[in-house]
């Protein structure tokens, strides 16, 4: 879409989420009773920046070599998990510390913190082991989206599914 300058899987959508987070923040305000609101749109908005034109798990763009194996012989229920590259949890934190945003100044931030990728459960661990299942690493800059996947020593490549 031309307002954006940049595409995403649902550019309705992500608008709409966008538009809702701008109204919350700038005419409601950040509390208690707004926060779940925020996080949720939040989640669509990178959901519809980050996927593909496709559902579930093959929507992400990465994907784990582990995850790819599970993804050839076909995955049981709850093998496979669907992940933001950085938290929901942190790119709410960057879209809160915005002041008086537009809805597309959301997008921005929203879009740059957005990835998706499909990793095994025993992956998803791994980060959690590390304390990184919510959170970046403390002396993350803001630049690398993966840095939670190498330090756990996870590879990722594009998603061929």
């Amino acid at each position: 879409m031309a307002e954006l300058g940049f595409n995403t899987a649902n550019d309705e959508l992500f608008i709409t989420s966008c538009k809702i987070i701008a109204y919350i923040i700038n005419n409601l305000g950040i509390d208690s009773s707004t926060k779940g609101y925020l996080r949720d749109s939040v989640r669509i908005a990178s959901l519809k920046s980050a996927g593909k034109l496709k559902s579930g798990k093959h929507m992400a763009r990465w994907i784990s070599f582990d995850a790819i194996e599970v993804q050839n012989r076909g995955p049981k229920a709850g093998e496979l998990i669907l992940e933001h590259s950085v938290p929901v949890k942190v790119i709410l934190s960057s879209v809160c510390e915005l002041v008086r945003p537009t809805y597309l100044d959301i997008a921005k931030v929203i879009h740059n913190m957005a990835e998706l990728a499909v990793l095994t459960k025993e992956e998803d661990a791994k980060i959690s082991k590390l304390k990184l299942g919510s959170r970046m690493p403390e002396d993350w800059d803001g630049r690398d989206q993966f840095i939670r996947y190498k330090l756990a020593g996870i590879e990722l490549v594009e998603n061929p599914f």
